[in-house]
Formats: structure tokens, C-alpha cells, sequence
């Protein structure tokens, strides 16, 4: 997580956070896996959302939502296609 434009986990941000934003884990509510990425997916816990509107907090709903489909039908969807649960595990073929 970015704190003064600096990443919070590592003292040197590695390139793939360089990448990508990991709050996606917590917006889209994708797991992380808690054995390889122990310290990202202690921080995807800790983030509280709020939201200035109620069209925010719909939003956001739709974006789990969507997340969640996406999980569940992974295997329709060729291999690289689905970004973010690429993030945490690769889709199948």
C-alpha cells in the first residue's frame, strides 16, 4: 500500500507492484493466498472502503459482483484474459 508515494510492504517496491495496485484484492474481494503473500494479504485486510455516495458504494458492489463472476466462470474465458484473478492464481486453459 502507498504511503507519501511509497510502497508500505517493501523497502525496495518490486516491479509488480510497480505494475499493479494491490487494493484490487481488496476492492474486488479475490483472495490472496495468505502463504505466499502473507504481508500483502495481512494488508488487503485491513482496507476499509468508504464512499462519498451511494452510486460509490453501488459501484463497488457491482465491481465484487463482477469479480466474483469472473471466479466462478473462469474456465470460459482463455488463459490471460481475466486480469485480476490472474493477480492471485492463473486461469486455466
Amino acid at each position: 500500500m502507498l504511503v507519501g508515494d511509497e510502497c508500505s510492504i517493501y523497502e525496495d517496491r518490486p516491479k509488480t507492484c510497480r505494475d499493479y495496485d494491490c487494493r484490487v484484492f481488496a476492492a474486488t474481494g479475490v483472495a490472496v493466498d495468505s502463504r505466499t503473500q502473507a504481508e500483502i494479504a495481512r494488508r488487503v485486510k485491513a482496507w476499509e472502503f468508504t464512499y462519498e455516495s451511494e452510486d460509490g458504494r453501488e459501484e463497488h458492489r457491482i465491481l465484487k459482483e463482477a469479480a466474483a463472476f469472473l471466479e466462478k466462470n473462469r474456465t470460459c474465458f482463455r488463459r490471460g484474459a481475466c486480469l485480476v484473478i490472474q493477480l492471485s492464481w492463473p486461469c486455466l486453459p
